[in-house]
Formats: C-alpha cells, sequence, structure tokens
C-alpha cells in the first residue's frame, strides 16, 4: 500500500479499472448483466449472497467485488452501508493501509462515435429502407423523466455500451467475440439489450445454464433467438452447431454511434448488413431494426425477449 509493498502502482490502478468496470455493468439492484457464459464460480465464497425470494445463491450480485477492491482505496468506500466481511478482511490484510485513488473512470463518449453526422447518416440509412426490411418497436417506461440525470459509459474494446438514468438501466451489446475471434464463450448476442426499469427487469440475458452435459440446450443458450436481437428465420449471426466452445466472429458487429441522440450499430452476421437504432425518450424507448438487402426479420417480442427460455443466473440454476 506505500513504499513497502512489492507490487508497482499500476497493479492497484488496474484493480481499481476492475472495480470502476464491475460497478458500470451492475444494475441498481446490483446484479450484474450477463454476456456470453457465466461460469458463477469462485474458488472460496466468504460472504456469499442470496435471492431472498426464492433462496438459491445471487450469483449476479457482484457488490463483494466492488467492495473488497474500494477498501484499498481512500475515499472509495460508501459510508452509508456497513462492511461486509470481505472489505473488514481486505482492510486487516492492510493493516489499516490505503493508497490514494488513481481516479480512473470508464470511457463516457468515444469521439469516434459520437458526432452528429455519424447518427445522421445512420438515421438516414435506416429510413431509406422499406417498411417491409425494418422491425420497430416502442418500450413504454410508465414514467416521464426515463432521461432524467442520464450517463453514458461504453467499453469499445470489449463491445458494450451503457445509458443509465434514474430510472433506467440499459446495456447495448456490439463488440467482438473474443478470444481472437474464437469465441469459446460467446453467444449471438450482437446488438442485443439489456433493459431494467425502476429496477423491474424488461428485457435481459437468460444466462448460459449448462455446457457439456445437454448440448441442445447450450445451444438454445447461445442463439440469436434467446436474445433480444435482430434475426432472420433460421439462421444465426455466428454459426454454434459444429462445436460447443467456439463461435467465430462472422458478424463483426460495431458501433456506428453512441451519444446523446441514442446508439446506432450493424452486423454482417446474414450477410445482408443488419442494423439497429436505439432511441430513449423521456416516457419510451425506441428500437428500429433494419436488413440492408436479401433476408427478412422476424419479428421480436419485448414481452417474450428470450423465446420461453427460463433465466439462469448461474451455472445449474434456472429460476
Amino acid at each position: 500500500m506505500d513504499q513497502k509493498s512489492p507490487l508497482p502502482p499500476s497493479h492497484f490502478e488496474k484493480l481499481e479499472l476492475i472495480a470502476a468496470f464491475t460497478r458500470s455493468i451492475m444494475k441498481p439492484n446490483e446484479q450484474a448483466i450477463q454476456i456470453g457464459d457465466n461460469d458463477s464460480g469462485r474458488f472460496f465464497k466468504v460472504n456469499p449472497k442470496f435471492n431472498k425470494t426464492e433462496w438459491v445463491e445471487d450469483h449476479l450480485n457482484h457488490s463483494h467485488l466492488t467492495r473488497a477492491i474500494d477498501a484499498l482505496f481512500k475515499n472509495q468506500v460508501d459510508p452509508s452501508k456497513p462492511d461486509d466481511i470481505e472489505t473488514q478482511i481486505v482492510r486487516s490484510l492492510a493493516d489499516g493501509k490505503t493508497i490514494l485513488s488513481f481516479n480512473t473512470k470508464p470511457l463516457s463518449f468515444h469521439p469516434a462515435f459520437s458526432n452528429d453526422s455519424s447518427w445522421d447518416e445512420g438515421k438516414q440509412k435506416l429510413d431509406e429502407l422499406s417498411p417491409e426490411q425494418c422491425n420497430t418497436y416502442e418500450i413504454f417506461a410508465h414514467e416521464h423523466n426515463l432521461k432524467s440525470h442520464m450517463e453514458y459509459v461504453c467499453f469499445p474494446d470489449f463491445g458494450l455500451y451503457l445509458m443509465v438514468s434514474s430510472k433506467m438501466f440499459l446495456s447495448i451489446r456490439c463488440g467482438p467475440a473474443g478470444q481472437n475471434g474464437n469465441g469459446g464463450h460467446a453467444h449471438n448476442d450482437a446488438l442485443s439489450i439489456d433493459l431494467q426499469i425502476n429496477e423491474i427487469d424488461r428485457i435481459s440475458d437468460p444466462g448460459s445454464f449448462l455446457y457439456t452435459p445437454q448440448p441442445e440446450t447450450r445451444n438454445k443458450y447461445r442463439s440469436v433467438k434467446a436474445h433480444f436481437a435482430p434475426y432472420v428465420d433460421q439462421m444465426e449471426p455466428n454459426l454454434i452447431d459444429h462445436n460447443l466452445f467456439q463461435m467465430a466472429d462472422r458478424a463483426q458487429a460495431r458501433c456506428l454511434y453512441f451519444g446523446e441522440k441514442g446508439f446506432i450499430g450493424m452486423h454482417k452476421g446474414y450477410g445482408s448488413p443488419v442494423y439497429r437504432l436505439i432511441q430513449v425518450e423521456e416516457e419510451k424507448l425506441i428500437i428500429k431494426d433494419g436488413i440492408e438487402g436479401p433476408g427478412k426479420l422476424i419479428p421480436l417480442d419485448p414481452l417474450n425477449p428470450s423465446n420461453g427460455l427460463p433465466f439462469s443466473s448461474g451455472y445449474g440454476v434456472r429460476l
């Protein structure tokens, strides 16, 4: 923690970045969004959290990680929350010493994505498509201030874009499959969203459930049909039927715009380019999907975003 520490300052800066990323992907109820596989594994759990409704372990609650890391940094621990066991252990191991925060923060706007011309070009491209090539969804919030205190956070290398207000948590998946294109733990979630309004999940990634015991079930959870994402009937953006731990990144999803006007992204997993535009208004969320070329997008159901798959919060768990 001080000059006696054998670890360089960069080690602690990375720890603080880990905590910042984890905080960003946690909804107001402290549950992390799910992207790709969820092993839900820790070697040793000092203080596991439980879902008091179902009385099963809440694997998606990652607050233990942020509070343990925050215990190392001055002025990072929230005084309004009681210290949990992990925070106390870290403080004891550090003998009460702390270090100054590096003030590491996630990226708000990326200059390559937030210029108005990118929004205008992307919106015009969708407007020029025929009605048969597009699907539009309006998700009403039953609120009048959905954009109140809106914050924008993006992790472009990973492919995650977040719009978070006092009433809404919206995440958008738009990026690479990972593992240098192998995608061993990736799902077909290009342009999918996770939406929570007033701490109530409206659209959620269903998770992973199982790996090798049931290959067919694993592929159902990896399928684009399990995600609220544009899809063409009988097609997957990335192939999933040849290997349970491989998903070559055919989609090549990329962000075209992310900023105060909303989000526009595209991928080419179906051969023809597919676009998704998202716009947040005070009372509703507007999503417009379009395909440029052959293929017909299947209409999605916001009330059944995962096509009936039971929600899985951890390996082998279905609620």
